[in-house]
């Protein structure tokens, strides 16, 4: 094959990916925001989730997103991994979120993990071609599920990666179909 047909081919499909993105998974992101009203879950479903879009986007398709994926890959890790406690932390702020509007704990809790599971399943069905693309995919799916060990585990195998550019492009291109 041609390289400038295989390169063309590549971006269609990191395209693809970065524009699937933008649909579900960013509304599903948007309602758990909306519902949580703030915290440190907000900043997780949006750097995490954004990923996949960053890595695959036309514009950034030259360096797979680098630029944009190491700082989310670098705060997110120090969220989740800070040591009061993510899990405590994002809990504490959905009671304090509850009593400031005025609304039941557990309820507001439902609402959220519903959203979360919905923001998991929109990130499920985005297709991957790579080991790069699947980290970044699964870390938004365990989010979402609530699964934050799993989450630091995606996202510390893509940060081995994100020690130079040049690295980082032959990882996250790696394996594409030609």
């Amino acid at each position: 094959m041609d390289f400038r047909l295989w390169i063309e081919n590549t971006r269609q499909k990191f395209e693809e990916i970065a524009f699937l993105q933008r649909g579900e998974p960013e509304d599903a992101m948007l309602k758990v925001q909306f519902k949580m009203g703030g915290g440190v879950l907000n900043p997780i479903v949006e750097h995490v989730g954004d990923l996949t879009h960053r890595m695959t986007e036309r514009t950034m398709f030259p360096y797979a997103g680098y630029e944009f994926v190491k700082p989310k890959v670098q705060r997110a890790l120090e969220t989740l991994t800070y040591e009061y406690g993510f899990e405590k932390e994002m809990e504490e702020n959905i009671a304090s979120n509850a009593r400031y509007l005025k609304v039941d704990e557990q309820q507001l809790r439902h609402e959220i993990y519903d959203l979360l599971l919905k923001y998991a399943k929109a990130h499920s069905k985005l297709p991957v071609y790579n080991e790069a693309q699947r980290h970044a995919r699964d870390a938004a799916i365990s989010v979402g599920e609530r699964r934050f060990k799993d989450t630091i585990n995606h996202l510390r195998e893509l940060e081995k990666h994100l020690g130079s550019q040049q690295e980082w492009i032959t990882y996250a291109h790696k394996g594409l179909e030609e």
